[in-house]
């Protein structure tokens, strides 16, 4: 397991995140390519996207990141490996 994914595990671990912090904490600039891999390596990793304002004071949408309780079970196993 690399270093960025170890990183990504941890952050993932720690609550809900947004792709933005995703890329800023895991040092990755392409957070929906890190997201489709951690899919792929079997996490459901669901999204919900919120409705917020953004900056300027416009409204847009943002996707919260958070893993279930079954993701929580397979990342701290891979964590220990």
């Amino acid at each position: 397991m690399s270093p960025r994914f170890r990183r990504a595990c941890r952050l993932a671990l720690s609550g809900k995140f947004t792709s933005m912090t995703f890329s800023i904490h895991v040092g990755a600039p392409n957070a929906s390519a890190m997201i489709f891999e951690m899919r792929r390596k079997g996490l459901s990793l669901p999204c919900e996207i919120v409705s917020m304002r953004n900056r300027d004071g416009d409204p847009c949408r943002v996707g919260w990141f958070s893993l279930t309780a079954e993701d929580r079970k397979k990342v701290r196993a891979w964590l220990k490996e």
